[in-house]
């Protein structure tokens, strides 16, 4: 887990600016969530979007 710094505090909380990482469960399903504040991304879900 990586610690947050002013910086990209504002950019996570004021701009709503996210560096998303694609994580695994458990159970083995996808989805992806900002490095540093853990937000998971509101885009679509499926395999669509774990490509690129």
């Amino acid at each position: 887990m990586q610690t947050m710094t002013h910086g990209r505090r504002f950019l996570c909380h004021v701009l709503q600016r996210h560096h998303y990482k694609i994580y695994s469960t458990e159970d083995g399903s996808r989805y992806r969530a900002c490095v540093y504040c853990h937000k998971e991304s509101p885009g679509i879900r499926g395999a669509a979007w774990l490509s690129g």
